[in-house]
């Protein structure tokens, strides 16, 4: 998925194996699922969002994690 994540729309929806990395697959933070979740945790990144339906299935908005590797860039300024 990484490679066609230039063409989607801000409002996609993106699973934690897109976002985070693990063993040979990049996501696209470069952080691992746990570090991405103490951060959630810490309120320090995009928290997950829940589909209405579905207990377990959550998803994060890909505007969110652009942004907030934007900010990141900048010097960790949100």
């Amino acid at each position: 998925m990484q490679t066609h994540l230039t063409a989607l729309p801000r409002e996609a929806h993106l699973r934690m194996a897109d976002i985070a990395s693990k063993g040979s697959r990049r996501g696209i933070t470069g952080l691992s699922e746990m570090t991405i979740r103490r951060l959630i945790k810490a309120g320090k990144f995009p928290a997950p969002r829940r589909y209405p339906d579905m207990k377990q299935a959550t998803f994060f908005v890909y505007g969110e994690i652009l942004d907030w590797l934007q900010a990141q860039a900048n010097g960790g300024q949100q």
